[in-house]
């Protein structure tokens, strides 16, 4: 009952969903940028730190990305002096049910988090990177330390609602989870919260 290479199960959906907007961290979940040590990743998450001193920014690097050289230099520049930044191995649920919103560098992380109700933004700041599906839909992208805390402080300030409803054709925003969808693909029906079958897929409705 676990899907996808992010680990999540139908019961991590439901739970983060619940808890969409009520957590207090700034996650932060890199890959690439920690991997090339990138500078102005690390000023990102230095001035997130400094202007939400209040709040936890947690940096999460994919896999064992954190063992590297150059991921072990980005996160001692990120943390360097701040008492609040914190470097975790932890998985995408657990971060997600304590978050109030959601950096990401390019990654499906991006879409996964905002289907899942979270207020998420990526940081598109690699030189040479010349298409990024992201930037096709205005706001969701942040390419300074500047950009990255107003959109930050918007969120968590509720002076400008997130907009969800921009992203329908990024992502899945319906109730429906991945899980569904798969099984539907297959002419199987929907699994309810409880784990038994619901009504069976209309022939109609069902892929060809």
């Amino acid at each position: 009952r676990v899907g996808g290479s992010f680990r999540i199960s139908r019961s991590d959906i439901a739970a983060i969903r619940r808890a969409a907007g009520t957590g207090r961290d700034i996650v932060i979940f890199l890959n690439v940028l920690t991997m090339i040590d990138h500078p102005t990743g690390v000023r990102i998450v230095r001035r997130l730190a400094v202007e939400f001193s209040d709040r936890r920014v947690i940096l999460q690097t994919k896999g064992a990305g954190h063992l590297a050289e150059t991921s072990r230099h980005f996160i001692a520049a990120a943390t360097d002096g701040l008492y609040n930044v914190l470097a975790s191995t932890a998985g995408l649920a657990e971060l997600l049910l304590n978050a109030a919103v959601v950096f990401s560098d390019p990654s499906t992380v991006v879409m996964e988090s905002i289907s899942l109700g979270m207020p998420t933004f990526c940081i598109d700041v690699i030189e040479g990177h010349r298409k990024c599906l992201y930037r096709r839909w205005p706001g969701l992208c942040v390419t300074s330390p500047d950009e990255a805390a107003v959109a930050a402080g918007e969120v968590i300030s509720g002076t400008k609602p997130y907009p969800f409803n921009s992203f329908s054709e990024l992502t899945n925003m319906t109730s429906r989870t991945v899980f569904d969808e798969i099984r539907e693909g297959f002419c199987l029906p929907p699994l309810t919260a409880a784990g038994a079958q619901s009504r069976p897929v209309e022939a109609s409705a069902r892929a060809d």
